[in-house]
């Protein structure tokens, strides 16, 4: 089955309802950085979006035959998540700049009750990087349709919502007091970026 097919069933299976579409960007690269707190949320998102969105996936996804080869054909990006994953982080950056989508979770796991975790600074550092745009969303209901441990999801209602985006421009400037010689983005910086990323995220739940 297409994208055509799977997107009326998706809505009516999940009675999906989707907000904040105004703020998702018809062209040029972006980050769309979600909570995660279900299998079933890159799926929905990827329906949502009406671009290709280029998810960074863990690198022990890829191994796994089926699975592999559909995270390669949606051009997802290995990530290995057990050290600073450079390679990673230059592909994901390369694509940004040639105008392409890129999904990030920034909790770096999947939350078990649907609450925000910490963010991790990946999401930030990148599009400090490529000096594009964070577009935040939220998944709300996911975590009760597919939890851990089900093997089918149910029915039940999700949730999409789309935020404003965070940008990085006004972090583009060196922040004084920091070494910017070896790098070119600094962690005040990336900090910073992170923080606003986290209250926008935050933002967007209902409750």
């Amino acid at each position: 089955m297409v994208w055509w097919l799977w997107r009326p069933l998706a809505f009516w299976y999940f009675r999906l309802t989707v907000e904040g579409e105004e703020y998702l960007p018809e062209r040029g690269g972006f980050i769309l950085a979600a909570n995660h707190a279900s299998l079933l949320d890159p799926i929905l998102i990827a329906l949502v979006l009406r671009r290709p969105v280029h998810f960074l996936a863990k690198q022990e996804l890829f191994r796994l035959p089926l699975l592999g080869r559909l995270l390669r054909r949606v051009h997802a990006i290995p990530l290995d998540r057990g050290r600073p994953d450079r390679a990673a982080l230059r592909t994901a950056v390369e694509r940004l700049k040639q105008g392409n989508v890129i999904g990030i979770f920034p909790e770096g796991t999947r939350s078990d009750d649907g609450q925000l975790q910490a963010l991790r600074g990946g999401a930030a550092l990148i599009a400090l990087q490529a000096q594009v745009p964070i577009v935040p969303a939220v998944v709300e209901g996911s975590w009760r349709v597919w939890p851990r441990g089900r093997w089918w999801p149910r029915r039940g209602a999700i949730r999409v919502r789309f935020g404003a985006a965070v940008s990085p421009e006004f972090l583009s400037k060196p922040v004084p007091g920091t070494a910017e010689r070896s790098h070119p983005v600094n962690r005040r910086a990336v900090e910073a970026l992170s923080m606003g990323l986290a209250q926008a995220m935050q933002s967007l739940f209902t409750h």
